[in-house]
């Protein structure tokens, strides 16, 4: 039988959908169908694909297998041989996905992060870590055995190094399953020595511990999670369950910056918040600040040019490096932050008083002194007033219905010899 000859039996593409397949189907049925004169064998064939290509778990599991049949299986006719074993049957999660997966052994690389600060990223610098990672042992090169004993002869016999035990339960005449499980014996590392013969050194586990110094180069502008630098030999060892053999993952050496005091970072630009009076905001600014780079700058806004709230104060060029060209930096960005008084004197009144333009009073009948709130304070004020306004309109609209309906009692008579 050819690849996909199910699809070829109903006239379809490996496209078609469930729908597409029961109408197909029909129309076939109708016109093959022996007892109206069709031919027997082109009805088997139609019956057949359809009774696999309707079914989603068997149409998923021959789409699997590339479109081929098993015609010795156990579940009679051209089924699929152990369909009810998990072992065999499920071949997303069976033993032979777990198989092909053994082949090529997941390798995770270790990860070891060092902590640095705003400042190291703008300098750029070199550091020396400390790394504890395995190394193979010399007494038994990775055996994990002594004597005569090899990785053959350790593997575990119980299940024959594959880490997973089987067995076979019988669910009924002519029915058995098969149950997959992690082997009792080596916990599912496919390897068992007995104590005597464990390796001393390593006490079995065919590595020993240790540690070495790497100097790593941060260089300028790096970003979070930067992997600086890679070794193959210093990320530890993996055993894999199939071979016994062991392998050794790489390491890599990732940053991780701390947060900084005064800025924060936003790519190559810095932020910060720059507090100043209101006789500066109309005035203009004058500062002295220290930058990330160490170096003290004068800050001053053009044309004394007022300042509002909300505002940023930017500062080319003394941001970070760029992490593509070190050559290059960001800017700083100071944002305005007013502080206003909290009162002033009669004398500050009558000196501001002397600078602007006071409107001119329009004639009134009372004086009311007003009351300064900050916007949290009347935001709340706001907010239960309108909680109370909802709670009181069921109520208003009762009464309102109440009235009216007494008003229709005491009116409807005299409206009614109208």
């Amino acid at each position: 039988m050819s690849a996909y000859q199910l699809y070829s039996d109903l006239d379809l593409s490996k496209t078609a959908t469930e729908q597409d397949i029961k109408k197909q189907y029909r129309t076939l049925a109708r016109q093959h169908h022996p007892d109206k004169g069709g031919d027997g064998e082109k009805f088997k064939k139609i019956s057949h694909a359809y009774e696999i290509l309707s079914n989603s778990e068997k149409k998923k599991k021959y789409d699997m297998m590339g479109g081929q049949e098993q015609s010795n299986g156990m579940n009679g006719g051209g089924g699929f041989p152990f369909e009810n074993m998990p072992g065999f049957g499920n071949f997303g999660n069976g033993m032979f996905q777990r198989s092909q997966q053994r082949s090529a052994p997941n390798i995770k690389p270790s990860i070891h992060r060092v902590d640095i600060t705003l400042d190291d990223i703008y300098t750029g610098i070199q550091k020396t870590i400390l790394v504890h990672h395995t190394i193979l042992c010399g007494s038994c090169t990775g055996t994990g055995t002594i004597g005569k004993l090899t990785e053959n002869t350790s593997r575990c016999k119980q299940c024959g190094g594959s880490g997973q035990e089987t067995h076979m339960r019988s669910l009924g005449p002519g029915m058995m399953q098969q149950i997959s499980q992690q082997c009792t014996k080596c916990t599912g590392s496919g390897r068992f020595v007995s104590e005597e013969n464990k390796c001393r050194a390593c006490t079995g586990n065919g590595y020993k511990k240790t540690k070495s110094q790497l100097t790593i180069t941060i260089p300028p502008g790096a970003t979070n999670e930067t992997i600086v630098h890679r070794d193959n030999n210093k990320g530890g060892h993996v055993r894999d369950s199939r071979t016994n053999k062991l392998h050794v993952c790489p390491l890599l050496v990732m940053l991780r910056c701390s947060k900084h005091p005064t800025f924060q970072r936003c790519a190559e630009h810095l932020t910060t918040t720059l507090h100043i009076s209101v006789w500066e905001a109309l005035c203009g600014i004058d500062r002295v600040l220290k930058t990330i780079s160490g170096k003290v700058i004068q800050v001053q806004t053009t044309n004394k040019k007022i300042c509002s709230p909300g505002m940023y104060l930017v500062c080319k060029d003394e941001g970070l490096p760029w992490s593509t060209n070190s050559t290059q930096f960001g800017s700083l960005f100071l944002k305005i932050d007013i502080q206003f008084p909290t009162h002033l004197t009669d004398v500050q009144q009558k000196t501001i008083l002397s600078f602007i333009d006071v409107p001119k009073k329009e004639p009134t009948s009372a004086t009311v002194q007003g009351q300064l709130f900050n916007d949290v304070h009347v935001s709340k004020m706001l907010a239960a007033a309108k909680e109370r306004a909802e709670t009181a309109k069921p109520q208003q609209q009762q009464q309102q219905q109440q009235q009216h309906q007494q008003f229709r009692h005491s009116a409807g008579p005299e409206c009614a010899t109208q």
